[in-house]
């Protein structure tokens, strides 16, 4: 009787561990997925973030090229010694603002990779830990039973 007992109990615990284990492992799966979702929803968000950046700095590069080709066209009508001279101070100003454009696209492509990858990394520590748990917790339950 007392060996049925105990092998019904046995039983019981280890199925009561398998089903703890299950459903740590469905967790784990769920949130996974989760992380998944997020992890290609930021990717589609960077993606879109930098393909409007090219788009601007194209826009931004049509604009220049207009004003320069405009005060190319004012230069030529004056005579050469002015025009060496303004077109100088237009190169050096369309390069400027080139450099900015760039110097600004890549400080938000950096700002952007960092927080997301500020965003993963503490995604993948609460994981961490949550599976951590579960696994003290499963090994307790086990070590219980086997008591």
């Amino acid at each position: 009787l007392r060996s049925e007992h105990e092998s019904r109990m046995f039983d019981f615990a280890k199925t009561a561990a398998d089903n703890a284990q299950r459903m740590a492992n469905e967790t784990l799966r769920k949130e996974q997925q989760l992380l998944d979702e997020k992890e290609a929803r930021l990717y589609k968000e960077i993606e879109s973030e930098r393909l409007a950046q090219e788009a601007a700095s194209r826009e931004r590069a049509l604009r220049l090229l207009d004003e320069r080709n405009k005060i190319q066209e004012e230069a030529e009508r004056q005579r050469a010694q002015e025009e060496a001279k303004l077109w100088e101070d237009l190169e050096k100003k369309v390069l400027e603002k080139e450099q900015q454009a760039e110097a600004d696209r890549r400080i938000l492509e950096l700002d952007l990779r960092t927080r997301y990858e500020a965003m993963i990394s503490a995604e993948r520590q609460r994981v961490d830990a949550m599976m951590e748990t579960h696994r003290k917790e499963a090994r307790a339950l086990y070590e219980k039973h086997e008591e």
